[in-house]
């Protein structure tokens, strides 16, 4: 009886709430919905002016609240730094602001503006460079003021160049970590050119060859007013505006303008299958394509709508609903023909799946390309496809500081006024039979460039299948530093001499062969930009290939753990495996770890060079090189001629700075398991003071906990 009575409640329901729609809503597909007239767009007024010394400047007016914004571009940008200071123009732009002017620094700066509630920022881009300000209504002046001497007077101090330096290498020691970035660079790279300023990246060696010098240069050469656009918008009268902005440019001369060229982009169509890989990844990451167009290509709003329908268009692109949706081979898909302003963009389509179906994938993607050249698109999804662009386009002018810097953007690369107004008749008037013609005209599936990174082993056919397979090398160069010269046989025996020297003053063979642990607990000061800070710390090594270290923070504790399979850290943050540059590191570490020396030497399995003899602290030493199986892995040793024991190592490695050339001085020998130890480590980098190691307890062959090996 009460079943009966609930099912009888239920169809009460649905009967009521049917009662309560209106019938239409009931049966009406959403096709047949039929959507209003868009309204017209109203562009706000943009005034602008010319001031006698050539800066152009937009203004807009809009007192809806008490402050005022200002936004302007440069004609600068990385595309004409040097090939041998690659990195240049966006140190250049950092450094304009953070070091400050001839008359504050940039941390007064950040004092004063701060205070305010106010903001002056700078950057240079690949073709602009760009700077920013924003500031109350009352405090107009000191904000324009500020401004005004960032952008004519920058000091570049070089303790700022040094920290711009710091965090541009460390970028780079970082850049393999994200396989899509990998991607996405290497793309770029075949379809421009790696020697392009349109591909090319910045290097520790192009980095290292940046002097204040060079920002001073290249700050001299384009920022000059005559090479300035400014947008300004907020609570202010124009008039007054422009008076204001006079004043405090009036010192500010025109000059005489040579810039350079836009560099040209050299592409040969052809198609090319290319490899990374990484075997740390179960899943494929991908980008096919070929050479874009510009902006002020003809066809350009009809390759938008047919953009659109094959891979932009989202969740109603044929890309996801085929490629995603109905075959389920990818976590994410997509693209289409890239535009820019003064270069070819680029057409590329992007996709990850699972490895086991790499090809799956690409061949999937491969034939909607095919097919939107071959067929026309349907009526429906052309209509789709200007409906859900046109929806979007009107955010283009839902603010005023949308509509004044898009206005700047399109004078300052030589667009007409009207683009962006005439985007909606254009878009419009876009039909079946253009999406067809500008297919068949862009698109060439037969010239596609294909990059996949991941797991070759997994995949479920080999790219070969596509055609000769390139594998891309994404190694990272090192710094040039020093130049180890060529072995002689001399040079080995010698090397081979000093070596075993070592090992027997160290405790002898067989006492490192039975050294199976270390567990060591410190206390370390390492100096950082914001001063020195304390760290204790707990490291247990299991030799050779094993070790986890437990950190004592200020902000918490942080643990690292390497092993033959990997690394992986866990800090307050959370637990994640170590990206690529940090593992390798750790495991160069490994390497040189001092016992790990000794029994590969005793093992016979280390080239040792001699380098020759130097002077260290008044000691006379042989130096030797000892280089690993990778890269990474080398270390100079500075071995005492009178005792055996080495008073230095020097390496390349990662410091919290960012990489650097690592000189470890050692002292306090004590024993620990019959081998000798050192207790007291003080390291520089880049022969700056940069960490203080003072061991308090160090124990062989402990019990170790396997599970702390275990993620």
């Amino acid at each position: 009886m009460k079943r009966k009575n609930v099912l009888l409640a239920g169809v009460a329901l649905a009967v009521a709430v049917g009662g309560i729609l209106p019938v239409s809503a009931q049966v009406k597909s959403y096709k047949d919905i039929k959507y209003p007239t868009l309204n017209e767009i109203v562009i706000p007024h943009v005034e602008k002016v010319e001031l006698a010394n050539g800066m152009k400047l937009y203004l807009v007016e809009d007192h809806e609240l008490p402050i005022i914004n200002l936004s302007a571009r440069v004609r600068v940008g990385s595309i004409f730094e040097p090939a041998d200071k690659v990195g240049l123009a966006g140190i250049t732009g950092e450094v304009m602001r953070t070091g400050g002017t001839a008359t504050r620094t940039g941390d007064e700066l950040d004092d004063e503006l701060e205070s305010l509630a106010a903001s002056v920022e700078t950057s240079i881009g690949e073709t602009s460079g760009r700077a920013f300000m924003s500031v109350l209504k009352e405090d107009i002046d000191i904000g324009v003021a500020i401004l005004a001497d960032v952008l004519m007077n920058p000091e570049f101090r070089e303790d700022k160049l040094d920290l711009a330096k710091v965090e541009a290498k460390s970028g780079i020691s970082r850049r393999n970590d994200d396989p899509n970035g990998i991607v996405t660079r290497e793309f770029g790279r075949i379809i421009y050119g790696k020697d392009s300023p349109y591909a090319r990246i910045p290097e520790y060696d192009t980095i290292e060859n940046i002097s204040r010098e060079d920002l001073i240069a290249f700050h001299a050469k384009y920022y000059h007013p005559n090479n300035i656009m400014m947008a300004v918008w907020g609570d202010f009268d124009a008039k007054e505006m422009k008076t204001r902005l006079e004043t405090a440019f009036a010192d500010w001369k025109p000059a005489e303008l040579n810039l350079p060229p836009t560099p040209p982009v050299a592409y040969t169509p052809k198609s090319s299958v290319n490899l990374v890989v990484k075997d740390d990844v179960n899943q494929s990451v991908i980008r096919m394509g070929h050479l874009g167009i510009t902006y002020d290509n003809p066809d350009y709003f009809a390759i938008l709508i047919m953009n659109r329908i094959l891979g932009s268009g989202g969740f109603s692109s044929r890309l996801f609903q085929n490629v995603r949706s109905r075959k389920g081979l990818a976590y994410a898909v997509g693209g289409g023909i890239g535009a820019n302003f003064e270069y070819p963009g680029q057409f590329r389509l992007i996709c990850s799946t699972k490895s086991e179906t790499t090809m799956e994938a690409i061949r999937a993607m491969l034939e909607e390309v095919e097919r939107i050249t071959k067929e026309d698109v349907t009526e429906e999804e052309i209509a789709l496809a200007k409906e859900s662009y046109l929806n979007a386009f009107v955010f283009n002018f839902d603010t005023k500081s949308e509509v004044v810097n898009r206005m700047m953007a399109y004078d300052f690369y030589g667009f007409p006024e009207d683009f962006l107004q005439k985007t909606q008749s254009e878009v419009e008037a876009v039909t079946v039979a253009d999406v067809r013609r500008v297919s068949e005209q862009y698109l060439h599936p037969d010239q596609m460039e294909i990059v996949v990174l991941g797991k070759p082993d997994d995949f479920d056919e080999d790219l070969a299948a596509l055609g000769a397979v390139t594998l891309l090398n994404i190694a990272i160069p090192s710094p040039s530093g020093e130049q180890i010269s060529e072995a002689t046989a001399e040079d080995l025996t010698k090397g081979t001499a000093v070596m075993a020297s070592m090992v027997t003053a160290c405790g002898g063979a067989a006492a490192a062969k039975g050294v199976e642990n270390i567990q060591v607990k410190s206390e370390i000061v390492v100096e950082t930009p914001q001063g020195a800070m304390a760290i204790q710390a707990d490291i247990t090594t299991v030799y050779p290939d094993k070790a986890a270290m437990v950190l004592v923070l200020p902000f918490g504790e942080m643990t690292q753990v390497v092993t033959p399979e990997g690394g992986w850290s866990k800090s307050p943050m959370g637990d994640q495996p170590m990206g690529e540059s940090e593992l390798k590191d750790a495991q160069a570490g490994l390497f040189r770890d001092w016992v790990n020396l000794l029994r590969a030497a005793d093992a016979g399995g280390l080239t040792v060079q001699y380098l020759g003899g130097e002077d260290v602290g008044g000691a006379a030493v042989d130096v030797i090189h000892v280089p690993g199986a990778e890269a990474d892995a080398q270390v100079k040793l500075y071995v005492d001629a009178a005792t055996g024991l080495p008073l230095q190592q020097s390496y390349q490695g990662q410091t919290m700075m960012g990489p650097a050339t690592l000189v470890e001085s050692f002292s306090d020998w004590r024993d620990v398991g019959g081998v000798m130890y050192p207790f007291k480590t003080v390291t520089t980098a880049d022969g700056k003071p940069y960490l203080e190691n003072t061991v308090t307890t160090a124990e062989a062959n402990v019990t170790v906990d396997e599970a702390m090996f275990q993620q």
